[in-house]
């Protein structure tokens, strides 16, 4: 999604939140996070999750994407509710 995309540098600004891991703990990469929603009318995101295929989420990290993500604004789907999926990572990561 290009409003999305225009969003992004916001979202990965969240990456300042992780905290450091303790012994062998590891944490998701804010750029390996995938962020799945769903807009509804009028364009406002009506829920938000976000998931990663190998280590565990940041909360911290989550909690922050989780309140950028809830206020954006993206084109209003038209009385529909839409789902959406959209990578954190580089646009050519073949998503």
């Amino acid at each position: 999604s290009e409003q999305l995309d225009k969003e992004k540098k916001k979202l990965l600004g969240c990456a300042s939140k992780a905290k450091k891991p303790k012994g062998n703990e590891k944490f998701a990469a804010i750029d390996a996070v995938k962020m799945t929603g769903y807009v509804a009318p009028g364009g406002q995101v009506a829920s938000v999750g976000f998931s990663s295929p190998k280590e565990p989420l940041d909360e911290a990290v989550i909690a922050c994407l989780d309140g950028k993500a809830r206020g954006l604004r993206l084109p209003d789907p038209l009385g529909k509710i839409v789902k959406f999926e959209y990578s954190l990572g580089s646009a050519d990561d073949g998503e």
